[in-house]
């Protein structure tokens, strides 16, 4: 997919969730949007609105290794999270396990206290067996 840029940083969110996230059918979000796209052969680019004097857009993908309210619960790991993340404009968190979704919000927070304004799209809880998991973006709301 081609994005250029005069789409929101959330609509490319929100479709590279849904691709990531195939497997769990549709997703709503607010009402504004459905997932899957339609599968087309050649789909048209997609502009994004970047703010004044940025050319780029920062990703990365981590796995945080079972992240949940026992790793969230550990200051001094969930500084070193805040940090990497907050180098970040856009941020893929895999397996996350914590279905009262404390675990992403202390961890939003945690971003945030040190100056910065993100927030994050979570997905379904996922898998086979109880151990389910789920997947998130942290965006940066100012890019």
């Amino acid at each position: 997919m081609i994005f250029g840029l005069k789409t929101s940083l959330f609509t490319v969110l929100v479709f590279f969730f849904s691709s990531l996230n195939a497997i769990s059918g549709k997703i709503y979000i607010e009402g504004q949007f459905t997932f899957p796209p339609p599968k087309t052969k050649n789909p048209e680019p997609i502009e994004i609105n970047l703010p004044d004097g940025k050319e780029t857009i920062t990703i990365a993908s981590f796995n945080i290794q079972a992240f949940g309210k026992t790793k969230a619960g550990k200051p001094d790991i969930m500084k070193i999270l805040a940090k990497t993340i907050a180098q970040f404009d856009v941020i893929a968190i895999q397996i996350i396990r914590d279905k009262s979704g404390t675990a992403i919000r202390k961890l939003k927070a945690e971003v945030d206290d040190l100056g910065t304004d993100y927030d994050y799209l979570i997905g379904p809880r996922l898998g086979r067996t109880s151990s389910k998991e789920q997947y998130a973006f942290i965006y940066n709301t100012e890019t």
